[in-house]
């Protein structure tokens, strides 16, 4: 059983929370402004580090799931193999998106061009929907086991990853509203100028980060019980 309202108050349980919430904004607002520098890459590897740290506190039953912000570098280390994952995993979507931006910039003013870039649209938006919906919980289970075992060969066991996912619907049913609900909430915050942007900023990884972990928690740690 996912807790979903858990995944908007847990955070507050912890005495240090402001500081380590202050550090998850101000890391996630200069990766933004620096990924054109490619210095960025390098803050997305650092949150990915954080959120393995967060689903394996999850996944422990830490009181404090909330990880602190005391070494850099091994957040660095440990998100890297995410990193190179999720770029793997998000190929098809680079690719798609490529033809999309090729036949809309290479097409001339006109009936006939904008009839090829609606009918692109069409073609290709509904298929990399589906590949979306379809990945997001494989790669999140991945996740669970990195936090685990730190290979990036746990990313591409697509056989155990897909099979736990179809084996418990339940908690993909869940898991799913749960982000849905907490996506919209986060975009009603945004919509806020200034003050939304940064508080959507801090609050998206703690709240999806804690959704993700008890999703593998829920989906991984009972199969092991299970076999033990």
């Amino acid at each position: 059983m996912i807790d979903i309202p858990r995944a908007f108050t847990y955070a507050f349980d912890d005495p240090q929370w402001l500081p380590k919430l202050l550090m998850v904004g101000i890391v996630t607002l200069a990766s933004l402004v620096l990924t054109p520098l490619l210095i960025g890459i390098a803050g997305f590897a650092i949150l990915l580090g954080y959120e393995v740290e967060l689903i394996r506190n999850i996944r422990r039953g830490e009181v404090h799931p909330l990880p602190g912000w005391s070494d850099f570098g091994s957040l660095l280390s440990l998100g890297i193999n995410p990193l190179i994952a999720g770029v793997a995993y998000n190929l098809p979507n680079l690719f798609i998106g490529l033809i999309i931006a090729v036949i809309t910039f290479t097409a001339s003013d006109g009936l006939l061009s904008g009839g090829l870039v609606m009918l692109a649209l069409c073609c290709f938006l509904p298929l990399l929907i589906v590949y979306n919906i379809a990945i997001q919980p494989v790669f999140t289970l991945a996740l669970g086991r990195y936090a685990e075992d730190q290979r990036l060969g746990v990313f591409f066991q697509f056989s155990q990853l897909i099979g736990a996912v179809r084996s418990r619907t339940d908690l993909l049913v869940q898991w799913l509203l749960g982000s849905v609900i907490a996506l919209v909430l986060l975009g009603l915050v945004e919509a806020i100028p200034c003050i939304g942007w940064v508080v959507g900023l801090t609050f998206t990884l703690p709240i999806l980060g804690w959704l993700n972990g008890q999703y593998a928690a829920a989906a991984l740690d009972k199969g092991k019980r299970k076999n033990a």
